[in-house]
């Protein structure tokens, strides 16, 4: 029997490995993960990685995060990097340097690494979210870079786009963001990084994302300014999620027919979920979560069936579309903890809906 071909209108399922050896290993990215993409300015793709590694398994070779690859293909076709990020094209480089001790939280100072949250493009600029570690899982700060040539080299945006890690109850560490330029404003939904939170909205005019007093924040019922901000008043940002629902790493996009996507790695259930919006103040109770792609264990995985044991990660590709079989393009990280590798980012295509329905926005 022919085999089938992930390019194909309707395939679901696996469509490839993206990183590992024969693969990234040219780029010095044997192992790495997350893998947050967008479409640059240029036509080309660019998806930031977390913490890569040169070696066979994690923590072996040259340790690195973030660093950045660049290519083609998006969520019906099937990536090939051809570059990476900075100013060496052949090696895949942090894109900026800083002094990493692996005991920092311990001795709470130093950086033990820099993990990515995800990358935003407004007209010809790329902006990356980042999550400064010290010890994993200890959130030190946030902050925002830029690049004005299509990813590859960053800039700093500077002190006032440093956040706090303990913000809105640190709920504000790991975000995902998109533009939307029907209303020109920036929404970023947020959570914390120990993925045992609710998300939280926010917006922001483009010129000011590198200003973290000029983020508004959705209170349940209105868009409150920033704390600090002389406009503020005593209602802070709401989790908007349901209780009980908990996340991990985010994916906001917003489709090109104007539908948005929400969703990442839904914690409390192991899994990839997303809900489909037509506004992002929609009351989530009563839209439904989808789960395309389930975690199992490792004697239980099928990655044609959408099982992928120690998953994580589940970033929206350009070109995504809903009630298309196969029409929804994801970035999907995979790690072994107990053994090293597989440590490495999957592409998959699978089918969400857009059960969002006029009825469920509230404007």
């Amino acid at each position: 029997m022919p085999a089938v071909n992930p390019g194909a209108d309707g395939f679901v399922g696996k469509v490839a490995d993206l990183t590992g050896p024969g693969l990234t290993d040219r780029f010095g990215m044997v192992c790495t993960d997350l893998g947050a993409s967008v479409r640059a300015a240029d036509g080309n793709l660019v998806s930031v990685f977390g913490d890569t590694f040169s070696g066979s398994r994690v923590g072996t070779g040259d340790w690195r995060s973030p660093v950045i690859l660049i290519g083609t293909g998006d969520a019906t076709h099937p990536i090939r990097y051809h570059r990476a990020g900075g100013a060496d094209d052949g090696y895949a480089r942090q894109l900026w340097h800083y002094r990493r001790r692996p005991n920092a939280g311990l001795l709470r100072r130093g950086i033990s690494t820099v993990i990515p949250s995800d990358l935003l493009r407004v007209g010809d600029t790329l902006f990356l979210h980042a999550i400064i570690n010290r010890g994993f899982g200890n959130v030190a700060w946030t902050e925002i870079w830029r690049s004005e040539d299509d990813g590859v080299s960053w800039q700093s945006l500077g002190g006032r786009s440093r956040f706090p890690a303990g913000l809105h109850g640190g709920h504000a560490q790991c975000w995902s963001w998109d533009y939307d330029p029907s209303d020109g404003w920036v929404y970023v939904v947020s959570t914390g990084f120990q993925r045992d939170k609710g998300l939280i909205l926010r917006r922001v005019r483009p010129e000011h994302i590198g200003d973290r007093s000029r983020y508004w924040s959705w209170a349940g019922g209105e868009w409150c300014p920033a704390p600090g901000d002389s406009r503020q008043t005593d209602q802070a940002a709401k989790v908007i999620t349901p209780p009980g629902e908990t996340w991990g790493e985010l994916s906001l996009r917003r489709l090109d027919c104007g539908t948005w996507v929400l969703g990442g790695f839904l914690s409390s259930s192991y899994a990839l979920g997303y809900r489909a919006l037509r506004c992002l103040t929609t009351d989530l109770t009563r839209v439904p979560v989808q789960r395309p792609v389930l975690g199992c264990a490792w004697d239980e995985e099928d990655h044609d069936g959408c099982r992928v044991a120690q998953l994580y990660g589940g970033y929206l590709l350009p070109g995504s579309r809903l009630d298309v079989s196969g029409g929804v393009g994801l970035v999907v990280s995979q790690w072994n903890t107990a053994r090293g590798w597989p440590y490495r980012v999957m592409q998959f295509r699978v089918t969400l809906h857009d059960d969002s329905g006029p009825g469920s926005s509230r404007g």
